[in-house]
Formats: structure tokens, C-alpha cells, sequence
């Protein structure tokens, strides 16, 4: 049996039930347990410790770098992680599997990814810095974001500039979202209704991105359907954001000696989420 636990947010809850039900399905006798991340992030975790092993989301992925006795040099620039991995030694790292499902992602896709162009990004939190360290791996070093919090979105932007030498990155205050010009080959969503500070209303406009160009909804806990619908309609690519998040459950399920059908995962976050796959 293995006992595992999130720690992190509602917002998250279903995609890891639908994880541990996938899990069940490949053989594997586990029990998932859900830890809400308030108070005091080292009593948090030393309670998840005591799990054989746990998944990040929200807060957490960005407070376990200052919590983890260790961390690996692949995740010094991210600050962030979606795992905190026990190994056999009995020591925990913690690891960042989004990264490689986003990696997977692209690198199966047919779209035509135009490396000269930008990347647009609205949000800036955990999924935000695997997107940057994902895309500037493949090829793309163009990067404009916008976050409704503009202290917070000024300090990210520092901060990825510090982190990557080679990225040009600007901030976009919101006021100037819809005046942005269409040379962006993807764009990101990364903030949820309710959580946007009515950010997400100006993203209507797809303005900002190129004829061709692709939409990636990471904000699927919960889905924006009307976001989807309107990136249709402008024959924007789309990039499935619920498939990205089970293909990085999939290879941290591999990473533990699990085989679990991503195919499968994937409509099942779907159909959690309130949309067809």
C-alpha cells in the first residue's frame, strides 16, 4: 500500500483523485490523502513527511524550496517544485515533473511552433515558472506576462531575468493587455475565474496572439470553457491544459515504478473538471 498526499489547495483536489483512481486502475494498492497548506509551512510539511510520498500545488510547490533540507541544481532557477520525492535512502528531494510533461507535450505535438516569436503568460505562480523553464529549453527566449498583482509581477519578471540570461521578458500591466500586438506564437493562461482580478475578461480579445498561433489553458481547477470557446474562434491551436497535467502525473507515477495509461488520466481530469477531452 502506498499512502500518498497532496499538499496545496481545493483548486487541485480533483486532478489528484483522478490520479489515485488511475493508480487503483494500473494494480496499485495506495490511499490518497489531502493536506491544506495554512499556518506554518514547516509543521506542514513534517506532517506530510510522514506519507511514503507527496504532490505540491499552490503555495506549497514555491515554499517547500525553503523548507527541503537539499534541493537538485535543475530546480535552482524554477523555486518551485510538484513533488516532495522520498528515496530509497529515505532522504526527500524535491522534484519538478510538470517540466517534463510540458516537455512531452511539445515535443509530440504537430503544431508548427514558430521559435521566433514571443510567448505571451498571464499569471505569475508555480505554473508560470515551469511554462518559462519548458518553453526556453525547446527554443523560445520572448516572453511578455501579465499579472493583475503588478508588485508581484514586476518582482517575477526581475527575478526570471536573474534566472535566465538569455530570455528577454517584459511585464504587461493590465491596463495595456488588450493594446498588445498579435506576434505571440502561444499563449497561457494560468489564473482561474475568481482568482483573476477580471484579468481574465481581457483575454477575450485574443489580440495578442498571431494568426496561427497556439493557446495553452493551464487554469483547468476549475475550467474557463468560454476561454476555450473563444480561442476556437479565432482558429487558435489549441494545447490541452488537463492533458499536460496528466502527462507529468504519468512520468512521476514512472519515476516510482508505475505504468499508468495517460490517455485514460486525461479524460478522467476532463471529465472532472466540468468539459469533454
Amino acid at each position: 500500500m502506498m499512502r500518498w498526499c497532496e499538499v496545496g489547495n481545493d483548486h487541485s483536489k480533483v486532478r489528484f483523485e483522478a490520479l489515485s483512481q488511475a493508480l487503483t486502475k494500473a494494480g496499485v494498492e495506495n490511499e490518497h490523502s489531502f493536506i491544506e497548506f495554512t499556518g506554518d509551512p514547516e509543521k506542514v510539511f513534517r506532517e506530510a513527511e510522514k506519507f511514503d510520498q507527496v504532490r505540491l500545488s499552490g503555495e506549497a510547490a514555491t515554499r517547500i524550496m525553503s523548507y527541503a533540507p537539499r534541493t537538485p541544481s535543475t530546480l535552482l532557477p524554477l523555486r518551485a517544485a510538484d513533488a516532495y520525492v522520498k528515496e530509497k535512502n529515505g532522504q526527500w528531494w524535491p522534484r519538478c515533473f510538470f517540466v517534463d510533461g510540458l516537455n512531452r507535450t511539445f515535443a509530440h505535438t504537430s503544431l508548427d511552433l514558430d521559435f521566433s516569436s514571443g510567448v505571451f503568460i498571464l499569471g505569475a505562480n508555480p505554473e508560470s515558472r515551469w511554462l518559462i523553464a519548458s518553453l526556453s529549453r525547446i527554443g523560445y527566449n520572448k516572453v511578455s506576462l501579465c499579472e493583475p498583482d503588478e508588485s508581484r509581477g514586476q518582482s517575477f519578471v526581475e527575478e526570471l531575468r536573474k534566472s535566465y540570461f538569455k530570455l528577454q521578458v517584459q511585464y504587461v500591466p493590465r491596463h495595456l493587455l488588450t493594446q498588445l500586438p498579435g506576434v505571440h506564437a502561444i499563449g497561457v493562461n494560468t489564473l482561474s475565474e475568481g482568482r483573476d482580478d477580471g484579468a481574465l475578461a481581457e483575454l477575450f480579445y485574443f489580440n495578442f496572439l498571431k494568426p496561427g498561433g497556439s493557446w495553452l489553458d493551464l487554469a483547468v481547477f476549475p475550467y474557463n470553457q468560454g476561454l476555450e470557446a473563444e480561442a476556437k474562434s479565432v482558429g487558435a491551436n489549441l494545447i490541452p491544459g488537463h492533458r499536460v497535467y496528466a502527462i507529468a502525473d504519468c512520468i512521476w507515477a514512472e519515476s516510482l515504478g508505475f505504468d499508468i495509461d495517460v490517455d485514460a488520466l486525461a479524460e478522467s481530469i476532463s471529465v472532472a473538471t466540468g468539459r469533454t477531452s
